[in-house]
């Protein structure tokens, strides 16, 4: 442990130091969990908004087999920065292990799939908790599929931000475009003048998704 002499140093300077993230991590990945745990708690006390840390600490919490922590803080994660594929993954993951419903393990997977498309494990999770019946299909094809015209704009508006704006997003919801309308969403969030109205809205579209799912 006398390689994480450095970074303790640091801490031991400046308590409010986001290089906590640094020793918590190295610490998990030797398996010094207790000090991983320890290290993450502090800093989180004074940094609760570091994504890193949060990880590492939902990651501590399955160690010690707290399963429903674990559970909470990745949704935080996901809800504020839906790119993070590693929590996004871990938390589907968590989903099922606490045997949570179909309903709701499918709504993370179909968000994830608009996400993180055609990412070949999210497409087994949308194999095993998506399989509608064959008479449902065409309803769920409204959620899921994006036809090629579709998929065109949202690739475009994906590099573009100068196409997402609340008239364009409101647009998308009115034509029941939902996943068109959740990408232009989580573009805008990036924009400080539309942070706090897109959070709202991901929260209502999420809502929207899983019923129409």
């Amino acid at each position: 442990m006398k390689t994480f002499y450095n970074i303790e140093q640091l801490l031991a300077n400046d308590s409010k130091s986001p290089v906590f993230t640094i020793l918590a991590n190295s610490y998990y990945k030797q398996g010094y969990y207790k000090e991983a745990l320890n290290v993450c708690q502090k800093g989180l006390d004074e940094n609760p908004d570091n994504q890193l840390g949060q990880y590492v600490l939902a990651k501590l919490y399955l160690i010690y087999k707290e399963e429903k922590k674990a559970e909470k803080i990745l949704k935080k994660i996901v809800q504020n920065n839906p790119h993070h594929f590693n929590a996004t993954i871990l938390l589907i993951e968590i989903l099922i292990i606490l045997n949570r419903s179909k309903t709701t393990i499918n709504k993370y997977v179909v968000f994830a799939n608009l996400v993180f498309p055609n990412n070949e494990t999210i497409k087994k999770y949308l194999q095993l908790y998506n399989n509608k019946n064959i008479n449902q299909q065409s309803d769920s094809k409204k959620i899921l599929n994006i036809n090629k015209k579709e998929k065109k704009l949202s690739q475009s508006s994906g590099y573009n931000s100068q196409l997402a704006t609340k008239t364009m997003y409101g647009l998308f919801l009115k034509q029941k475009k939902y996943l068109q309308a959740m990408e232009i969403l989580i573009i805008m969030k990036k924009e400080d003048k539309y942070n706090k109205f897109s959070v709202l809205e991901i929260k209502k579209l999420n809502k929207i998704i899983q019923k129409e799912s």
